[in-house]
């Protein structure tokens, strides 16, 4: 469908709503979806997929209801609102209730949101893909294995406050490992608007270099070790501070965040920004979900935290202003960017003298949100560092530490901008990050070692 299909039929669906309800906005998704992957050296699949999805919002009575569908089912569209409305008059009003926002005149442009390559030329994926492998195997690697994904979206958002929204953006990524043998395995990952943005040689070269580090790893006592933890790593812990900063979660309990706002949580060294408007946002958008302009918004400044992140409810229940973050149940972050140092990666590695260079941390679980106690899994490399040369890689360790110490115990950031997305970040937030210098993180044992 095209844009202006998007938006008539985001109208036909309010319109039909609006005649049982007080209020409601219906959001029209096309995505045009690209992927190729490889392993053992090869492509194996290259696939495209077109996919239109709307969802609908329904409000009565401060009664608040939302149904999403696939564009197939909206031949049955009278069915399926019958019953939505049945769900919404069953309800209970919202304790806390704010109407929806009314519109803007105009919304920000920003610029170069769409790289016509990823509509119009999806084969580019296999140069990529082979770039990638050739630079990987050039480098040491024994097998290389990873996906590319390019994604174009459009979207049309129709309230009834009168918003009549029209929003579209590209969006590729590459995530690849490398294999020297079975456990000796490096990753690397890479964001962009476009194919032509992508830096196919950085990504393999990197995933080579370090399955290549991994080589004859050898086990260490669990305990704390100044870390220098990488872009990708960084990332990952990133996400928990775009989780923590959504003030639905510090509703819901879910936040080290609760109860700090306004103040100090972090090292003067650290500043995070949620922006939207970066060229390198993995979803640039100029609207948010309930037609309220997206903007630049602040998280932590030199160590401080200055908000939390609202759509029109947790704006209410904290008595404050909408930040152009909304989700319709939970505002959250758009594109988390943390704001660079002056140190290379060889000072810092100088600087850590004895310690730790953590590449990446996945599935992180938390012990306990609102403390901040997480744990995650070490993949694809934690070195061991002393004197300012790497001397092994360590198997054995879990990564188990505090978001909130972490931040406090940022003794250097770096100027080695990375920007990152992969599928173990937690919120599906992307990053632009540079390298961290942390004292004292926390390791565990891994069960079983």
């Amino acid at each position: 469908m095209d844009k202006d299909e998007l938006v008539s039929l985001a109208k036909e669906i309010l319109d039909k709503v609006m005649k049982f309800s007080d209020g409601g906005a219906v959001a029209v998704w096309g995505t045009i979806s690209h992927q190729l992957r490889f392993s053992r050296n090869k492509i194996d699949i290259a696939k495209t997929w077109h996919e239109t999805n709307i969802a609908i919002l329904m409000e009565k009575e401060k009664k608040v209801n939302i149904t999403s569908i696939s564009l197939p089912a909206t031949k049955n569209i009278d069915k399926i609102l019958e019953a939505a409305k049945l769900a919404l008059e069953r309800s209970q009003p919202r304790p806390i209730y704010a109407e929806l926002p009314k519109p803007e005149e105009k919304y920000k442009e920003i610029p170069n949101k769409v790289s016509k390559d990823v509509i119009e030329e999806p084969g580019k994926m296999a140069d990529v893909a082979k770039r990638v492998i050739d630079t990987a195997l050039s480098e040491g690697a024994k097998r290389v294995a990873g996906a590319i994904r390019g994604n174009y979206y459009q979207l049309a958002l129709a309230t009834s406050k009168d918003v009549l929204a029209t929003d579209e953006w590209t969006n590729t990524y590459i995530d690849v490992r490398a294999f020297v043998n079975g456990e000796e395995t490096g990753h690397s990952s890479q964001l962009a608007r476009g194919f032509y943005l992508l830096n196919p040689d950085k990504v393999g070269s990197e995933a080579a270099q370090i399955a290549k580090l991994n080589r004859n790893a050898k086990a260490l006592d669990a305990g704390r070790y100044d870390t220098l933890i990488t872009p990708n790593a960084v990332a990952a812990i990133m996400n928990l501070v775009a989780g923590s900063a959504s003030a639905f979660s510090v509703l819901m309990g879910t936040s080290f965040f609760t109860k700090r706002l306004g103040q100090q949580i972090g090292s003067e060294k650290i500043t995070v920004i949620d922006d939207p408007h970066s060229e390198y946002a993995r979803d640039p958008r100029s609207f948010d979900d309930e037609g309220v302009p997206t903007r630049v918004n602040t998280i932590i400044e030199n160590g401080w935290l200055k908000t939390y992140l609202h759509n029109r409810f947790t704006a209410a229940a904290f008595q404050t202003t909408h930040t152009g973050n909304a989700g319709w149940i939970s505002p959250h972050a758009w594109h988390i960017r943390v704001k660079e140092g002056d140190a290379t990666r060889e000072e810092m590695i100088s600087e850590l003298g004895r310690g730790f260079i953590l590449n990446n941390v996945t599935y992180i679980r938390f012990q306990n949100y609102l403390n901040g106690d997480f744990s995650g899994i070490i993949r694809d490399g934690l070195f061991y560092v002393e004197n300012g040369e790497i001397k092994y890689a360590v198997k054995g360790l879990r990564f188990s530490d505090n978001a909130l110490r972490i931040l406090k115990e940022i003794k250097l950031v770096g100027k080695d901008v990375e920007n990152i997305f992969h599928w173990w970040l937690e919120y599906d937030v992307s990053v632009t990050t540079p390298s961290i210098l942390v004292k004292e993180c926390g390791y565990t044992k891994a069960h079983g070692l």
